[in-house]
């Protein structure tokens, strides 16, 4: 059966199969519904609805629009296809691009695993700074009171994005709404918060790099300990921001050695290591490459885990950028009796992510 607004157990009904928020959005855009609205009435109604509606990942208004198609024919049940139809038009007209200096896309900084308070305990100093060499594609020092995620990720690339929208200033203001927008998050007081502490973790981790690719000296550099956010002035009354960049990153991003990464794409992503994956291989892959497991892991800062079901994790990433038409595909490879590397063949998609800087990913 459609939706029946005029009874509240129909919406939670509807919840159980299809996802609570776009249930709510479709119960409240077919209360505004009657038979007799004309056209432009009608129109006037969807366009209301698709901005919410379109910031709900592909996946979830695909299973949407099939729960729905099953159901009894009627015209509000025909008015909620059309709606989410709609929606997804415009998730697909939406051309979002995400840039990321490249030295901190193949850098180990952001991680996958979400570590127990106590393993991180026994990684603090005095102060309760975790302090840890990581390695990969690339080796750092971190300093810092958590583990950045693949959120702190993605706020680190919209600050990027309002960076190129700003003029390219090293120290800029914004509005959390306006790097909700360009994050495609809606305009909430949850996000506001969330990119709101989002910051202030970037502004207060630092790293060292050792092996930093300096798109000015054309060489490879250790850099001083620096902030990933130089600083961040973060007013929560006003849900604002001033934000300093530091030199490396803004070094970088004015010679255009950069990713640009799909923002809808890395939101529909199924996983947080397919999140992270996305824009290292990015970053990588020029061209077919045959890419160190094991640095893959270790960039990725998955822990806690036997090989076994480290590779399976990878797996189905690698499944999943291949569903997305980010790779054609990909083989893993065995040395002796053990899978080392992987060979990944791009798709133009990934491929034209890479925005020609000044300087390659190191292979060491």
């Amino acid at each position: 059966m459609a939706l029946n607004i005029d009874n509240p157990l129909k919406e939670d009904q509807m919840a159980e199969t299809i996802k609570k928020s776009i249930a709510t959005i479709l119960a409240r855009a077919s209360a505004s519904f009657k038979d007799d609205l004309t056209p432009t009435a009608k129109y006037g109604i969807i366009q209301q609805y698709i901005p919410s509606l379109r910031r709900q990942t592909t996946a979830n208004l695909q299973h949407t629009l099939f729960l729905l198609s099953r159901k009894e024919t009627s015209s509000v049940n025909e008015f909620q296809i059309q709606l989410v139809e709609e929606a997804l038009k415009a998730r697909k007209k939406i051309n979002k691009r995400l840039p990321m200096e490249r030295n901190y896309a193949e850098a180990p900084i952001f991680s996958v695993t979400n570590r127990s308070a106590r393993a991180l305990v026994k990684l603090q100093n005095k102060n309760g700074e975790i302090v840890e060499s990581r390695k990969g594609y690339r080796k750092i020092e971190y300093y810092g009171k958590n583990d950045l995620t693949t959120m702190d990720f993605k706020v680190f690339a919209g600050l990027q994005k309002l960076w190129d929208v700003k003029g390219h200033n090293k120290k800029f203001s914004l509005k959390f709404a306006e790097l909700c927008e360009v994050l495609d998050l809606a305009l909430e007081g949850g996000n506001y918060k969330l990119v709101g502490d989002s910051i202030f973790k970037l502004s207060t981790t630092s790293i060292v790099m050792e092996d930093y690719n300096d798109p000015l000296l054309k060489k490879s550099i250790t850099t001083r300990v620096h902030n990933l956010i130089q600083s961040a002035e973060i007013n929560r009354d006003l849900n604002s921001a001033d934000i300093v960049f530091n030199d490396y990153l803004q070094s970088g991003l004015e010679l255009g050695n950069r990713i640009d990464l799909d923002a809808l794409i890395f939101n529909d992503l199924g996983s947080l290591t397919t999140k992270l994956l996305y824009p290292l291989l990015s970053s990588l892959l020029t061209e077919t490459k045959t890419l160190d497991l094991d640095k893959i892991i270790q960039s990725l800062n998955i822990q806690n885990k036997e090989r076994k079901a480290v590779l399976k994790q990878l797996r189905e990433s690698f499944d999943d950028l291949k569903n997305k038409d980010l790779i054609e595909e990909y083989t893993f490879i065995k040395v002796n009796r053990s899978y080392k590397m992987v060979e990944v063949i791009p798709t133009k998609e990934l491929i034209n992510a890479l925005d020609q800087g000044i300087t390659l990913s190191k292979e060491s």
